[in-house]
């Protein structure tokens, strides 16, 4: 199955379902396109202006009616046949165009939109309020209207003034009122509401007769027309689209998947004779997988910068997105020790299982979308798998990666919390380059990582070394410390990840390896100076361990000689306590071979997991001691 049947068959199982008619992000109707609208013009049944309101930008979502032509328009005149810009609906819009905007240069859309919307108003599938909506802008008065209303804002001469007029002069101007509308005014999108009595809906973009109508009358147009030709997508011989819709990722976008209209320097290069051929998919078909795709992308999606990623299935269930973490699904709370090992794993499969346990049975498809060019979308990947196959693959990603992380906060912002599994991809990359890592390498990070989520491949090795030498330099973020503790805890995921997931989230006292027990020494060295500090009341100072850090990772015996030295003073002042701490260090030391204790070589990332889990050993451990002298 392609996507765009997939898409398809996903807008034939959703529309019109009950479960998804009240969601905030709705499946648009076919021959329907989104638009965010600025300005709300209220009319009464005989078209008589009544009032006009500017639109804060929560309410501006509106649907819009549209055709082939104005559904995926860029710079060509093509009017929407109800709400659209003052371009095309305001008859008087060049007498009141800015003019330092180029009035010459300026073309009005009017007489498009009117012959279009008296089309459908004298057809067979009329509407008493589009019927209003042809009265009133056949006067001629919307701008004046708008003006006097106190939307639009004009000069002496009565022409709109631009944005760069407005912020110039009519805000320093005594008198003037603070415009309503942010963007150049004349570009602003205007949506109807029509009061007519007994009828309980004046929106006219929530009018679903009024969206039954115009697709009605579209098709019956396109019936007359055109001749059917083969399918591509379904198999059948059907009316075949002209054009295929833009705005997919968010309402102004106008790139396109699919472009095939361009015969003046044939964007097909000749292969072809006509556009047709090159891309024969019907008009119906095309409507309503790019629908679904931009319901799914606004409903379900995740993206960074120009890259969407999206994840679904036909019946519209929810599904586990697999660049997102684990921090909304997998929160454990009251952590304690059974949080780790065995019981950590059980526990993060029975929440992925039971999250995703609708879908397990069906298809789910995972798709990758990126801006191309200006004004063209790439589909980067697309893929098809079992929910079963899909849930496994999710599984064996989080338990390869599974740490525990205290860098997310609960829905609303407020509380950190703590979980177990993966860190997002999103995380991982900027762990990898810096929270200010630009935008464009976040995304290819993320393109880069997909393929081990989705099908096991191991971590490009760069972004692996990239983030555990990030994570052995705290020295780099000494005044951002909660972005070291995030990068040393994500760096211990993907250390993980990297050795095939074979280390415990416990400390493992037995593990003898060089790198591990280097890495507890240095935790146990950075407790004893905390300790020091922290009974002085220097909490914000950083320990010789952190500052030297970088060094150490890179020559661990004859900087542990240095750490040593400077431990000193430090036992001094804790005294009695110190001896803790200084059996903790010959125990460690005990375990060392030899030859492996005198290796000044550099160490791997295994050392960060060590030096995580020797500090949430002594934490937890303290917290439970603290638990049984209350009790």
């Amino acid at each position: 199955m392609g996507w765009m049947d997939a898409l398809a068959q996903t807008y034939d199982a959703c529309f019109g379902n009950p479960d998804f008619i009240n969601e905030r992000i709705p499946l648009l109707p076919i021959c329907h396109t989104m638009n965010l609208a600025q300005i709300e013009v209220t009319l009464d049944s005989d078209g008589r202006f009544c009032r006009a309101e500017a639109l804060p930008k929560e309410k501006q979502n509106t649907i819009v009616p549209c055709t082939e032509q104005s559904g995926g328009r860029t710079s060509r005149l093509s009017a929407h046949p109800l709400a659209d810009k003052l371009q095309y609906l305001a008859k008087d819009y060049l007498e009141h165009f800015p003019k330092d905007s180029g009035s010459k240069k300026v073309k009005s859309g009017f007489d498009a939109y009117s012959e279009l919307l008296n089309s459908w108003c004298i057809s067979n599938y009329s509407n008493s309020k589009i019927v209003a909506v042809k009265k009133y802008v056949e006067s001629g008065t919307l701008i004046k209207d708008l003006i006097l209303s106190g939307i639009l804002v004009s000069g002496s001469d009565g022409r709109l003034l631009s944005k760069k007029e407005v912020k110039e002069t009519v805000l320093q101007a005594p008198g003037f009122a603070e415009p309503k509308i942010t963007g150049e005014q004349h570009e602003a999108f205007v949506r109807w509401r029509v009061d007519i009595p007994g009828d309980p809906e004046k929106d006219t973009w929530k009018d679903e007769k009024i969206h039954k109508d115009w697709i009605k009358y579209y098709i019956s147009t396109k019936q007359t027309k055109q001749t059917l030709g083969f399918c591509y997508v379904s198999g059948r011989k059907e009316i075949l689209a002209e054009m295929h819709p833009s705005r997919i990722r968010y309402p102004g976008d106008k790139a396109k998947i699919i472009s095939s209209n361009d015969t003046k320097v044939f964007a097909f290069r000749g292969r072809f004779e006509t556009a047709e051929q090159a891309c024969g998919i019907s008009f119906e078909t095309t409507q309503k997988a790019h629908n679904a795709l931009r319901w799914l992308i606004e409903r379900q999606g995740l993206h960074i910068g120009e890259l969407y990623i999206v994840s679904w299935v036909h019946s519209g269930k929810e599904v586990t997105n697999p660049i997102d973490d684990s921090s909304g699904l997998f929160i454990f709370e009251g952590m304690n020790d059974s949080y780790t090992g065995i019981e950590a794993a059980q526990h993060l499969n029975k929440r992925i299982y039971g999250y995703n346990s609708k879908i397990l049975d069906e298809e789910v498809m995972i798709m990758e979308v990126e801006a191309a060019t200006s004004g063209r979308l790439s589909i980067l990947m697309y893929r098809e798998c079992l929910g079963k196959d899909f849930v496994k693959r999710l599984e064996d990603w989080h338990w390869r990666c599974a740490w525990k992380h205290n860098y997310a906060y609960e829905e609303g912002g407020e509380k950190k919390i703590s979980f177990i599994g993966a860190p997002s991809p999103k995380d991982i990359a900027k762990a990898a380059y810096g929270e200010k890592a630009d935008l464009n390498v976040i995304a290819h990070t993320i393109k880069r990582i997909l393929p081990c989520i989705l099908d096991g491949m191991p971590l490009p090795k760069d972004i692996v070394d990239a983030t555990v030498k990030r994570a052995s330099n705290p020295g780099s973020m000494e005044k951002r410390r909660w972005e070291w503790l995030k990068t040393l805890s994500i760096a211990c995921s993907v250390y993980k990840y990297w050795e095939g997931g074979k280390y415990e989230m416990v400390l493992e006292k037995e593990r003898k390896t060089r790198d591990y027990l280097y890495g507890r020494l240095l935790a146990v060295a950075d407790l004893l100076e905390s300790s020091a500090l922290s009974s002085a009341g220097e909490k914000e100072r950083q320990t010789t361990a952190i500052r030297m850090m970088q060094r150490f990772s890179d020559f661990p015996f004859s900087t542990w000689r240095d750490i040593e030295v400077a431990l000193v003073p430090y036992k001094v002042r804790l005294g009695p306590i110190s001896k803790h701490y200084d059996r903790k260090i010959a125990e460690i030391m005990d375990l060392f071979d030899a030859d492996d204790f005198i290796n000044n070589s550099k160490l791997s990332g295994e050392f960060l997991l060590a030096y995580h889990c020797q500090k949430e050993d002594h934490f937890r451990r303290k917290e439970k001691s603290k638990e049984e002298k209350e009790e």
